[in-house]
């Protein structure tokens, strides 16, 4: 059992998290003073610490995880600068009590634990950070230590602890960070080396501080252009300071750069082991933290109690359909082979009518010298007219997965009343994973097994090889599980306002998503492979381009050989830097494009060799071998906007087009005789928008079909809408969609690649404009800071940090201030297509609307139909989607045919 299986934690993403251990012992020494063991023993930062590295893991769960630490003693640093850190205080005797247990309590939690000699614990997040760039995984570094914000990048970011274990995080990515700071990323040691660092006495320019810093690099870009251009600068007490203070800069910048070091462990090593229950309950117990053994459940019983019947006698079986016929209700699990539920087989069936009244029936366990067992045409035959009942009496734990194998073996059950994952989905939003072990947890303080500590139990390699007792204890549980998880949730649910929301909407979309994946969508393969062969040439084409401005041949995938072109041949500006070289990320490469073709081409070559490796090379995989189809995962679970997502593939990460005229979606096509309809709601988010705040300019736009785009470029350029050009009305559009998802004047400077005093101008254009959008946005944030969460239309809420107090909403640019704004107007959006959804489902079932809905993607729904009943189908949907929802302004659906996805 690894310490994600103890906190319940199923899904764990590919990503490397660095935690600052001294870093995080120093705030929680300070944050719970005075705690100690009943024998005297101060382990108040040692709880904190605990507390914080779990909240990460709980939040941020990563493959690859690190405490780094500080090793002690003199480090290069120190031989550079004796004064360096020469101004710190002693460390309190009661914290250094307490960190050389430190690596003692990490190993019993299985996390690697890195401390370098001669170095810092900054140094050694920084190799890793280096190390994962390297090879594509993300990073995250739990610090409040400013430094390591220089190692921010387009997949580094860092996260900020809040005052107290316990507080929310704060997640800072380049944008962020240059927000907060002043300076991108990468100028990070370049301020700190002009303004100094009082906190280790790094000394900086005498008479230079934070303001003036970020002046200087703002104007000049680097501490070198600054240097070298210190005798032009204006405010001449600054141009002396600089000149007096060059060497002490310099020195500064060595100081505060972060550097590669020896390190005993590669990132790859850092997966977090198996941990010995007994030896961290031992550990957990001699520092006394019961809460903490309560919350892994080291202090209880390792499952839930319960006896689970296992029915292989017809007799039995018999009563076993009166009882669940008498029943209200009854919970279901099915146990298969895959996890495709086109290709599983059932081995066996949970069913349960209450907590301590469960059964297991086994149709397919194959090991040497199991018993008989019924047959599971007859187990299905008896079960069908309880399955396909019109009443909701089916309960369980993500049960499209099971009414997709029932589908398979025949039986369209219908029928749902509860689903646990969905109930703890809708009041946990932003959890991690919603799996039934973690749900059993944090509900009925209970774990139950895992499938994966089924099998490890006995070395099987699958269910059907599991002996029955045991079989029947793990799938007998499961259903007897969600039977005690029920009345609690329910009344959670209800007492959020949720009960609406959870029995009209998200139960009932479990059968339109079911049945929206059973269809899958036709992929041309030959098509695909075309379009590949197009993208070889084009990728064959820069490359070539990319050779002669390069003056030669090289590996435009090598980051080193991108370098030497980039800054020694041609010259360019270094305007990033890592440790191991100059920066050429996307970023980078963006902003040297107005200096030189080669950097722009460079991120077109690399953006074509992501379309043919993602999904040129990857799709055709997908395509299943018995219908011909993909059949991509429609999860409800996957956002905490409410909106869906796709996975196994994901068809909404798949690009529209591109410049270049490659376009995948041209590869999904309809079969003969068939089209497909593309019905895309209109600005939705805006009308939303505009109903939410009652503003009558855009209320007024939207009663006269006015194009709002073309309205606000009006406002923005001060010109007749008439006079209102392409490029006016992107940028227009650009704002307004903006406004919704809370962007800052920075953020829109650099999206639309102008001054920020120019982006900043259109923003208070556009609240001057549409003047009751601007208070009412600052009224989502206050309700967000006094109930603690965001509300949709139809009553989703999403947390944003503890009510009342507004800790999690600090700062103007920080993501729960822009979750609080977007919330109510992305998830209404997203509640009203889930509702356009379940009418259309239903228009299909009783004959109504003659096309079938494959794909739904942000504000669009795609649908696939017969060639002659086109037209009929796309006035049927557009009737239906523009007549949801209750707004004070129309919505609009554009609806278009194709005979691909591309063309619609």
């Amino acid at each position: 059992m690894t310490i994600y299986e103890a906190l319940g934690i199923a899904e764990v993403p590919e990503r490397l998290l660095v935690v600052d251990g001294h870093s995080a012992l120093y705030r929680s020494f300070y944050a719970v003073p005075g705690l100690t063991t009943t024998r005297g023993e101060p382990v108040g930062a040692l709880y904190g610490f605990l507390r914080t590295l779990l909240m990460v893991l709980r939040e941020y769960p990563s493959r690859y995880v690190a405490v780094a630490l500080d090793a002690g003693g003199v480090t290069v640093r120190h031989e550079a600068y004796a004064g360096y850190k020469a101004t710190r205080k002693p460390t309190p005797e009661p914290l250094a009590q307490q960190l050389p247990r430190v690596p003692e309590v990490l190993k019993a939690f299985g996390i690697p634990c890195l401390l370098v000699p001669g170095y810092e614990a900054d140094d050694v997040m920084a190799t890793l950070s280096w190390e994962a760039e390297r090879t594509g995984i993300p990073v995250l570094h739990l610090t409040g230590d400013k430094d390591i914000a220089q190692l921010v990048s387009d997949t580094v970011k860092l996260l900020r602890p809040g005052r107290r274990p316990g507080d929310p995080f704060t997640m800072l990515d380049r944008a962020e960070v240059e927000e907060k700071f002043g300076v991108p990323p990468e100028r990070i040691p370049d301020l700190l080396a002009l303004e100094g660092d009082a906190s280790d006495n790094v000394p900086g320019v005498t008479g230079i501080g934070e303001k003036t810093a970020r002046e200087l690099l703002r104007e000049h870009g680097s501490l070198d252009a600054v240097l070298a251009g210190a005798d032009r600068v204006p405010n001449r007490r600054v141009a002396r300071a600089l000149a007096a203070g060059r060497d002490d800069a310099l020195l500064s910048r060595e100081l505060v750069t972060l550097r590669e070091v020896p390190l005993p462990l590669a990132v790859a090593d850092c997966v977090p082991q198996p941990l010995d229950p007994e030896v961290l309950r031992a550990v957990l117990e001699g520092l006394e933290f019961r809460t903490i053994l309560a919350e892994l459940a080291l202090d209880r019983p390792a499952t839930s109690d319960g006896t689970y019947e296992v029915v292989t006698d017809e007799g039995v079986f018999a009563s076993v359909l009166e009882a669940l016929g008498e029943a209200e209700e009854f919970a279901l699990d099915l146990e298969t082979t895959s996890t495709d539920p086109l290709t599983a087989e059932i081995v066996g069936i949970s069913l349960a009518i209450g907590p301590e009244r469960a059964w297991y029936i086994p149709v397919g366990h194959t090991y040497p010298g199991a018993p008989r067992q019924l047959p599971l045409a007859h187990v299905l035959a008896g079960l069908r007219p309880l399955l396909k009942g019109e009443r909701p009496r089916i309960i369980g734990q993500n049960l499209k997965y099971d009414l997709q194998v029932l589908a398979t073996h025949g039986i369209e059950a219908r029928g749902v009343a509860f689903d646990a994952m969905i109930a703890h989905w809708l009041l946990h939003p932003d959890a991690p994973a919603h799996g039934l072990d973690i749900i059993a947890r944090s509900e009925l303080g209970i774990r139950v097994q895992t499938y994966k500590e089924l099998l490890a139990a006995g070395g099987e390699r699958g269910i059907h090889e599991v002996p029955l007792d045991r079989a029947a204890r793990y799938a007998g549980e499961d259903a007897a599980v969600v039977c005690r998880l029920r009345p609690g949730l329910t009344a959670k649910l209800r007492e959020a306002g949720l009960g609406g929301l959870f029995d009209e909407v998200e139960i009932p979309l479990i059968e339109v998503l079911r049945v929206m994946e059973r269809r899958g969508v036709l992929l041309d393969v030959d098509a695909l492979f075309a379009q590949g062969k197009e993208l070889s040439l084009l990728i064959e084409r820069l490359r070539d381009e990319l050779y002669a401005l390069a003056g030669g041949p090289f590996n435009p995938n090598s980051t080193p050989q991108v370098r030497e072109v980039l800054y020694r041949k041609l010259k360019l500006p270094i305007l990033g830097q890592r440790k191991t070289g100059p920066a050429t990320d996307a970023f980078v490469l963006r902003e040297l494009a107005s200096y030189h073709e080669f950097p722009g081409k460079l991120a077109a070559y690399r953006e074509l060799e992501k379309l043919r490796n993602t999904y040129i090379e990857k799709l055709p995989t997908c395509v299943h071998p018995r219908t011909g189809r993909v059949h991509t995962s429609w999860n409800q679970t996957g956002t905490a906007t409410g909106r869906l997502s796709s996975s196994d593939p994901n068809l909404q990460s798949i690009p529209a087009g591109h410049e270049a005229g490659v376009d995948i979606r041209r590869a999904f096509v309809a079969p003969p005789g068939r089209v497909f309809l593309g019905a895309d709601y209109s600005q939705i988010e805006l009308r939303i928008l505009a109903h939410l705040s009652g503003d009558e300019n855009l209320l007024a736009a939207f009663e006269r079909g006015e194009d709002l785009h073309r309205r606000t470029a009006a406002t923005l350029f001060d010109v007749p809408p008439e006079a209102v050009d392409g490029r006016m009305r992107a940028v227009a559009k650009r704002v307004n969609f903006g406004i919704i998802y809370g962007i800052s004047p920075y953020g829109l400077a650099r999206d639309l690649g102008i001054p920020q005093a120019e982006a900043k101008g259109h923003i208070a254009r556009f609240f001057q404009a549409y003047p009751k959008v601007g208070p009412f946005l600052e009224g989502l944030v206050a309700e967000a800071r006094r109930t603690g969460y965001a509300r949709t239309l139809l009553g989703r809420r999403r947390p944003l940090g503890p009510a009342g107090n507004g800790l999690a909403m600090a700062g103007s640019a920080g993501s729960a201030e822009r979750n609080a704004i977007n919330t109510p107007i992305q998830g209404s959006a997203a509640d009203l297509i889930k509702l356009a959804m379940l009418r259309l489902h239903a228009a299909w079932q009783v004959g109504d609307l003659p096309a079938e809905m494959i794909i739904q993607i942000h504000d669009e729904l795609v649908f696939e139909v017969d060639e002659r009943d086109a037209d009929r189908a796309a006035g049927v949907v557009r009737e239906i989607m523009e007549g949801v929802g209750d707004l004070r302004v129309p919505l609009r659906v554009d609806v278009t045919a194709g005979r691909n996805w591309g063309e619609i």
